[in-house]
């Protein structure tokens, strides 16, 4: 089984593009678009299998092309999209730890990059809501100036009026 699997993945590497080359990254895309959902992911790579990883016990009776290539399998990076035959150095691990700890690390960039999302949310909403308020109507406090001035400067681009609030301030 392994020996024809090995030569059905030396017969696709022969006969289809080349994935290193940029004239066929837009192929390799669609590779990867029709192989969903990914076998494997580990980091930022993918496995993928040509034709796709069957979801059901119908699926894996159909054919792509006329021939089963659910054994035939390709990496890609999923930032570049870029793909590979070869297994890339970052895809084994050593032993079960190394994996454990790169899924605790993805999960916290996640959960960090979350934060940094919600805060950029809540500036937004900051400079939304700084031009409603009138500073002659409202007390005076230095964090309504900052606001108010930060959205004269950065939005309205009154560079004029900005000046004078960042006189204000100091």
């Amino acid at each position: 089984f392994l020996c024809r699997r090995r030569f059905r993945q030396l017969l696709l590497v022969q006969t289809l593009p080349d994935p290193l080359d940029m004239r066929n990254h837009d192929y390799w895309v669609g590779m990867q678009r029709n192989a969903r959902p990914p076998r494997r992911e580990i980091g930022i790579f993918a496995e993928y299998t040509i034709g796709g990883f069957p979801r059901s016990w119908e699926e894996r009776s159909l054919k792509l092309g006329g021939d089963y290539f659910r054994d035939a399998v390709f990496y890609a990076n999923t930032i570049t999209m870029r793909a590979t035959w070869t297994q890339p150095s970052g895809f084994q691990f050593r032993n079960h730890d190394e994996y454990y700890a790169l899924r605790v690390q993805t999960f916290w960039r996640a959960r960090v990059a979350k934060r940094k999302i919600r805060l950029f949310t809540k500036a937004k909403l900051l400079l939304e809501r700084a031009h409603t308020s009138d500073l002659e109507l409202t007390r005076p406090s230095i964090t309504t100036l900052c606001n108010q001035t930060l959205h004269v400067h950065a939005v309205l681009h009154q560079y004029g009026r900005a000046r004078d609030l960042y006189g204000k301030i100091m």
